[in-house]
């Protein structure tokens, strides 16, 4: 981190380890970011971001619990500056509409080649606005 910057609070929010696992590292690698928690349920996504009010929650679409787009609408609700990018394993082309339409900044195909590359560009993108 910068001096005289403060980090982007990030919380992730995924069901499967692995891929948990390499989005927290892809953030933390990244300056200006700090991944303070995560979640593997739509329901510890909504009490974690109530709780620590992220700047900015990854979510992955198929969420337990709570479907990953009921998590998206009530995080719109509850914070309408948090960023919120979803990363979903369904083409983005074709669900973008409606998943920007219930608040998410930005749609992510988890299976596209670049998918890492475009989800620390759109953190960065955010982080300098």
């Amino acid at each position: 981190m910068t001096l005289g910057t403060q980090s982007r609070t990030v919380l992730v929010a995924e069901d499967q380890t692995g891929m948990r696992t390499l989005v927290h590292r892809l953030i933390d690698f990244e300056d200006g970011f700090e991944v303070v928690a995560e979640a593997t349920t739509g329901q510890e996504v909504l009490d974690k971001a109530a709780a620590l009010r992220p700047d900015v929650v990854v979510l992955d679409l198929g969420m337990p619990v709570v479907d990953g787009e009921v998590v998206l609408a009530q995080l719109r609700a509850m914070d309408r500056f948090m960023m919120i990018v979803v990363l979903s394993g369904q083409a983005s082309a074709i669900i973008q509409p409606r998943l920007t339409s219930l608040g998410a900044d930005a749609v992510i195909e988890k299976g596209a080649a670049n998918w890492e590359a475009d989800l620390m560009s759109h953190l960065r993108v955010h982080h300098q606005a």
